[in-house]
């Protein structure tokens, strides 16, 4: 009986995973008076959510490190051929630590024709990206 209950859980657990979708880009992210190019955001879309890491993150010209911001729980709606991402009051996470000094506001994210445009805030700096898939 173990088994198939095993059987049957790791069956849910595969459906579940085949309808994430996953997707990197590369581009350009300005914070406020500072433009960093190259940047890598992956977006990891899953029904109507979707979380995003900004991979090697530096948002200003003086920042000492650069690290990898995880945003979760994005709402994700679909309209044709656009994702929408959006989101308001999400506490970024770096290195599973939350940041609430930071936190994300009037998140608006689009996805169409192998692109990613996000205007948002890091707290009160205005963040805008423009990339391209790269995956």
């Amino acid at each position: 009986m173990t088994k198939k209950i095993f059987t049957y859980v790791f069956m849910i657990v595969t459906a579940f995973a085949a309808f994430a979708q996953t997707t990197k880009y590369k581009g350009t992210m300005t914070v406020g008076d500072y433009t960093r190019k190259n940047v890598v955001i992956q977006v990891r879309e899953n029904g109507k959510k979707a979380d995003g890491t900004i991979f090697r993150a530096k948002f200003a010209r003086l920042m000492p490190v650069k690290v990898d911001a995880d945003i979760r729980g994005l709402n994700r709606t679909v309209q044709g051929d656009k994702t929408f991402l959006s989101g308001n009051n999400l506490i970024p996470l770096v290195k599973n630590q939350p940041k609430e000094k930071y936190a994300v506001t009037k998140f608006n994210g689009v996805m169409e024709n192998d692109e990613l445009r996000i205007t948002t805030y890091f707290g009160q700096k205005k963040v805008t990206y423009n990339g391209k898939k790269i995956n």
